[in-house]
Parts: structure tokens; C-alpha cells; sequence
């Protein structure tokens, strides 16, 4: 078993810019995250989507992540749908940041496709 890849340094590129995204994936930072969230205009999602998916099957490097947008917003399942095929290829993370409490329905993305999230810090 391979150890485990430690994501020290990530570098966001905003999904709807494919030179962008080249150019990140040829930073020396440890991790990549292609974001789909807040770096993306609501205008620019379905286009932001589309070049994520078509960008991810072509990087070679590790630390390839996805970042979705947070359940309950119209492109959630959306971001999904094209991040699910990519993450099966080579990116190891979809990530969201705004899942904070457990809810039915997102035990399973929490548990099988979100192995790296932030989480709040229990006081």
C-alpha cells in the first residue's frame, strides 16, 4: 500500500479558466484544487463544469482535487455528476467545504467520495 500523499501546499484555479488550470497543474504545490465553487460566477458554472471534466482525465500529476459546490445550492449535483467520472480517472478528492453536520443523504459523499474536508474544531 502506497503511503499516504500529504497535501501540505494547495493552489486553487478557478474551473472556468483552462489556462488557469494548466498552469496550476504545472506549480510544484502538492495539491491542485479546481474549484467550482466560490471562484466561479453563477453565469460561468455549466462552462466551469465542463472544462473541469475535460481538463482532469488529461493532468498526470497527484493531488488533483475537485472542489463542488455545498449541497442545497442548484449546482451541487451538477458539480457531482461531472466530478464523479474525473475522480474515478486520476483526481483522488471532491471536496466541499460547506458540509458541516451529517444529514441524511450525505453520509455516503462524506464517507466514500469527501475523504479530505475541513471540518469545524469541536470546543
Amino acid at each position: 500500500m502506497p503511503a499516504p500523499m500529504r497535501l501540505r501546499s494547495l493552489l486553487f484555479a478557478p474551473g472556468d479558466s483552462a489556462r488557469k488550470i494548466e498552469k496550476a497543474a504545472a506549480s510544484p504545490a502538492d495539491g491542485v484544487v479546481l474549484d467550482l465553487e466560490d471562484s466561479v460566477a453563477p453565469e460561468g458554472k455549466d462552462a466551469a463544469r465542463a472544462a473541469v471534466a475535460a481538463a482532469v482525465p488529461a493532468l498526470s500529476r497527484p493531488g488533483i482535487v475537485i472542489r463542488v459546490n455545498p449541497r442545497g445550492t442548484p449546482w451541487y449535483l451538477l458539480d457531482l455528476a461531472a466530478a464523479v467520472p474525473a475522480w474515478t480517472t486520476c483526481t483522488r478528492w471532491i471536496i466541499t467545504w460547506k458540509l458541516w453536520k451529517p444529514r441524511p443523504g450525505c453520509r455516503l459523499a462524506a464517507s466514500a467520495c469527501l475523504p479530505w474536508s475541513r471540518r469545524p474544531r469541536r470546543r
